[in-house]
């Protein structure tokens, strides 16, 4: 993936700290995913 992606990610996680438990468990998903 792209830098520009994995901030948005990082992003989505930082501004959004109060999202449903299925929102953030894609978001969290989604930084584990980037992280491999």
């Amino acid at each position: 993936m792209t830098p520009a992606l994995q901030m948005t990610f990082s992003a989505q996680y930082i501004i959004h700290p109060l999202l449903n438990d299925a929102n953030d468990t894609f978001v969290l998903g989604g930084r584990f995913q980037l992280s491999f």
